[in-house]
């Protein structure tokens, strides 16, 4: 019985009213629908993977396993990037980059025939013939 007096008391004073509606708007505020609670995270966008990071996907050869699997993999990537070591490569006139296994992409600075010559020549200077890939002039 003394509960009931002491909750009618409370109920006359409007305690109980005032103390339901902050709980519900505190509860309304917290949980409010489109409410970010964080930042979002800006993840870098996903690149193909081109011979500039390939070394880093090549296994150590001091590692364990097949030894003959690292060899293979020198050699198709020889097969299919020859210039691998020597791109990207700049000069005042042209650079060069892969865009793809036997696919270059040449960026002509100045657009001359002599740059698009030395392009050609730079390629065969480092002992492969410009035949052997396709070639996309910009």
């Amino acid at each position: 019985m003394a509960i009931l007096e002491a909750l009618k008391k409370l109920f006359e004073k409007k305690i109980i009213i005032v103390l339901v509606l902050i709980i519900i708007l505190l509860t309304a505020i917290i949980f409010i629908p489109g409410r970010k609670t964080s930042k979002p995270i800006n993840l870098p966008s996903p690149n193909p993977v081109f011979p500039s990071v390939m070394p880093s996907i090549i296994p150590d050869k001091t590692g364990k396993g097949d030894p003959g699997y690292q060899e293979e993999i020198e050699t198709k990537l020889n097969k299919r990037f020859p210039l691998f070591p020597y791109l990207p490569y700049q000069t005042e006139d042209f650079s060069i980059k892969y865009s793809g296994p036997l696919s270059l992409e040449v960026t002509l600075k100045t657009a001359s025939e002599s740059a698009k010559s030395q392009a050609l020549d730079w390629i065969r200077s480092k002992g492969v013939d410009p035949q052997s890939h396709k070639i996309i002039f910009k």
